[in-house]
């Protein structure tokens, strides 16, 4: 039921494309911030009684036991992340969630899973959880492998802002735009958003090089969230671009 994220991947079909691919990258030695996954039967449980028993709870707070004391609770759901639609952004994410408020948090991302009014697709909701440590981003991004505004494969699209991802994701902070040749490293077009900020040499290197790896492992271009922290390239999540 409550897995480490590496070893996810040998269990795809019980736990969604979010934990799944992060499985994968971890796998690949892509940095991604060290986490658990909780399988569907915890939220198949959940829909019946509409609590968490006290010995999933017990399990996952010995699962957690070497983390440390803030974490990111995100959803997994089996429609999220595939081929056709992300649904980006439709089922909850809590942050900076203290290990003693996890299983509250877990609830809520439950409860977003089960209010959700799928009209795309005829398969019920199933939900798996993604739990992660916390990591502090000075500045985090959303990048595509593929040019969206110019249609190009050759160069990469990141939009750019301080603090976490989120913000972003949300539409809270009007980012910077970077368009980035894949193959140079050369900027080929940037627009200042409502933050002063920028990447230096390093961080290009560390995102071209992540993006073309990510790429290449997932065999399709991708749409991934990052953060920089202490001038180091961790991944959030990765999934298809569903909208070229």
């Amino acid at each position: 039921m409550i897995f480490k994220l590496e070893e996810v991947v040998e269990r795809e079909k019980i736990f969604g494309n979010k934990a799944r691919n992060l499985s994968i990258l971890t796998n690949q030695g892509i940095s991604v911030p060290r986490g658990i996954a909780v399988s569907y039967e915890q939220y198949l449980n959940y829909l019946k009684s509409g609590v968490l028993n006290k010995d999933f709870e017990n399990e996952l707070f010995q699962k957690l036991e070497t983390y440390s004391e803030q974490f990111a609770v995100r959803s997994s759901a089996n429609v999220e992340d595939s081929g056709q639609r992300s649904y980006a952004g439709q089922f909850k994410t809590i942050l900076d969630v203290s290990k003693r408020r996890i299983p509250e948090a877990i609830k809520q991302v439950y409860d977003s899973g089960i209010n959700f009014n799928c009209s795309y697709s005829n398969n019920p909701i199933k939900m798996g959880i993604v739990i992660q440590e916390m990591i502090n981003a000075e500045i985090s991004g959303v990048l595509f492998t593929y040019d969206l505004i110019n249609q190009d494969s050759n160069s990469l699209m990141i939009e750019l802002s301080m603090g976490k991802c989120e913000n972003i994701v949300s539409g809270k902070t009007n980012p910077s735009l970077y368009i980035i040749d894949k193959n140079s490293g050369e900027t080929l077009l940037f627009e200042e958003g409502s933050q002063d900020v920028s990447l230096t040499e390093s961080q290009t290197y560390q995102i071209l090089s992540n993006a073309n790896r990510i790429e290449s492992i997932f065999g399709k271009p991708q749409d991934i969230e990052f953060l920089f922290n202490s001038n180091k390239f961790y991944c959030l999540q990765s999934r298809d671009i569903t909208t070229i």
